[in-house]
């Protein structure tokens, strides 16, 4: 349940994502309200999207990427600036195939980043069985999996993510901070289950 951190008589499930700032959700417990108090999310010009997701995290500061709408350019914008990562780890399960040269997808990441109004950063990738759930995993299972080398045999494997959630952008706007990546990902999930209408 990505709500298991809000009181329940909140009703915060309810509210997410409808449009309407509720206070009473704002906590990063209550997933941000969705972001639904943000004033003005504002749009990344539809003339620099593909060229967003193509450059997103490649060094090189792009100013019409750097928005949050527009991904923060993956926080190339922010070179100078020593980096706030929210603290633990993002874990992702992807369909994607696992790369044993690397994982790189500037999509997927421009993707998350736009749906968290912060940037994010791969920290290591693993393969694993594409029927294989998340949640069957304890941390210390998930630690050893990246140390694992790829499987030899022909089973399909997807890729499991390790992402952090850099702060630094979102420091400007306190109220789209995830402190912690568990918060992070309570907000992915939700986006994911519910759909809500103002989310792109």
């Amino acid at each position: 349940n990505p709500w298991g951190q809000c009181p329940v008589n909140r009703n915060c499930r309810d509210k997410f994502g409808d449009g309407s700032c509720d206070r009473e959700c704002m906590a990063p417990g209550c997933l941000r309200d969705g972001l639904d108090c943000l004033k003005d999310r504002g749009h990344c010009n539809p003339g620099h999207i593909q060229y967003c997701r193509d450059h997103y995290g490649n060094s090189h500061c792009e100013q019409g990427c750097d928005s949050a709408p527009c991904g923060w350019d993956g926080s190339d914008c922010f070179a100078n600036q020593a980096p706030q990562w929210a603290k633990g780890t993002l874990v992702l399960h992807t369909k994607l195939p696992h790369q044993r040269s690397g994982f790189s997808n500037s999509s997927l990441f421009w993707a998350l980043s736009v749906l968290l109004q912060t940037p994010v950063k791969l920290r290591a990738s693993a393969p694993m069985s594409a029927n294989r759930n998340l949640f069957d995993f304890d941390p210390s299972q998930l630690a050893s999996m990246l140390t694992q080398s790829s499987p030899a045999d022909s089973v399909s494997y997807s890729s499991l993510l390790f992402l952090q959630v850099d702060n630094r952008p979102c420091s400007r706007l306190q109220t789209t901070c995830f402190p912690y990546a568990t918060e992070a990902a309570s907000f992915l999930r939700a986006t994911t289950m519910l759909r809500p209408p103002s989310f792109p």
